[in-house]
C-alpha cells in the first residue's frame, strides 16, 4: 500500500457507478455530516480513553480521514475540486496564516499566548493577501490596516460547535479585540452577578431562561480564562456523576433495595456517602 494515493483509489472505487458500493454511492455531503461528526467524537473518546499512540485512536483518526477523502471525491466528481487542489489550498492557507513562521520579515512570537493575541489580525492579513496575491508587504499584527470588522470575526464561529465550546471561542475572539475581563477572578464576579439576576427572575420563565443562558456563557468564559476547555470540564463532571450513580445502584442492590423502593432523601444519604468515599 502507498498510503494516501492508494486511499484515494479505494474511495474512488467505492464511488464508482459501475461496481462501487451502493451505500457510498447514495451519500451526499449533507447525508454524511452526522457520520463526520460521529467519527470526530469517536476519535476524541479514543484519545481520552487510550491515549494518542494507541491502535484504537489511530484507527479512529483513519475513519475521520476517510470522511474527508470521501467529501473530496464527491467534489471531484462534480468537477469542483480534487484532493490535490484541496491539499494545495490548505498548504497555502497554513502559510498565509503563519507569516511568523514562513515570512522572515514578520515578527516572531515566543509562545502560544502571543500567537493567540495576534491571531485575528494575522487571519485578517491572510484574507487580504488571498484577495490580492500581488501584496508583498507584511504589516505587523498590531496594524489596524489589516483588520476586518470584529463582528464578522465573531459571527464566523461555526454554530455547529457545542454551545459551551462556542461560548469560549466567542470570548476568545472578543479578547483578541481587547474586549475581555482582565482576570479569571473578575469573571467569577460576573458569574455571581448572573446568579443574582437568575434568582431575581423567578416570576418570568422566559426571562429566567435568558438569565440562565447568560450564566452559562459567563461560566464558559471563566473556564477560558483559566485555560480550560469548558466542554472537557463538563464531560469530566458528567463521567463523575455517572460513576457515582453506578456505585449508588450497586450499593442499593447489595442492601437488597432499589431506586423504585427508595425515596429521594434515602438516595441522597447514599449519594453523600459515596461522594466521601475515596
Amino acid at each position: 500500500m502507498n498510503g494516501i494515493s492508494d486511499l484515494l483509489k479505494v474511495v474512488k472505487k467505492l464511488r464508482d457507478p459501475h461496481g462501487g458500493c451502493p451505500w457510498d454511492l447514495e451519500q451526499s455531503h449533507e447525508s454524511l455530516l452526522p457520520y463526520f461528526f460521529e467519527e470526530v467524537h469517536e476519535f476524541s473518546d479514543a484519545l481520552k480513553s487510550f491515549g494518542a499512540t494507541h491502535e484504537k485512536t489511530i484507527e479512529e483518526l483513519a475513519d475521520v480521514l476517510y470522511q474527508v477523502v470521501l467529501h473530496a471525491q464527491m467534489l471531484e466528481e462534480k468537477g469542483a475540486s480534487s484532493f490535490d487542489q484541496i491539499s494545495a489550498l490548505l498548504c497555502q492557507k497554513l502559510i498565509d496564516r503563519h507569516p511568523h513562521v514562513f515570512d522572515p520579515s514578520f515578527p516572531r512570537y515566543k509562545n502560544a499566548a502571543e500567537v493567540n493575541k495576534a491571531w485575528e489580525r494575522i487571519k485578517a492579513y491572510a484574507k487580504k493577501k488571498k484577495q490580492s496575491r500581488g501584496v508583498t508587504e507584511s504589516p505587523t499584527p498590531e496594524s489596524q490596516e489589516c483588520s476586518t470588522p470584529a463582528s464578522h470575526q465573531l459571527v464566523s464561529i461555526p454554530r455547529a460547535l457545542p454551545s459551551l465550546q462556542r461560548s469560549a471561542r466567542i470570548g476568545e475572539k472578543a479578547a483578541s479585540f481587547n474586549f475581555d475581563w482582565p482576570t479569571a477572578e473578575r469573571v467569577i464576579e460576573k458569574v455571581e452577578e448572573e446568579i443574582k439576576e437568575l434568582r431575581a427572575e423567578k416570576a418570568s420563565p422566559a426571562k429566567e431562561k435568558e438569565e440562565l443562558g447568560d450564566l452559562l456563557f459567563a461560566i464558559a468564559q471563566y473556564a477560558r480564562k483559566k485555560g480550560w476547555d469548558p466542554e472537557e470540564v463538563l464531560d469530566k463532571a458528567n463521567q463523575k456523576f455517572l460513576a457515582r450513580f453506578e456505585r449508588m445502584e450497586s450499593t442499593l442492590l447489595k442492601e437488597g433495595d432499589s431506586f423504585e423502593a427508595s425515596d429521594c432523601e434515602q438516595l441522597e444519604v447514599i449519594w453523600d456517602r459515596i461522594k466521601h468515599q475515596k
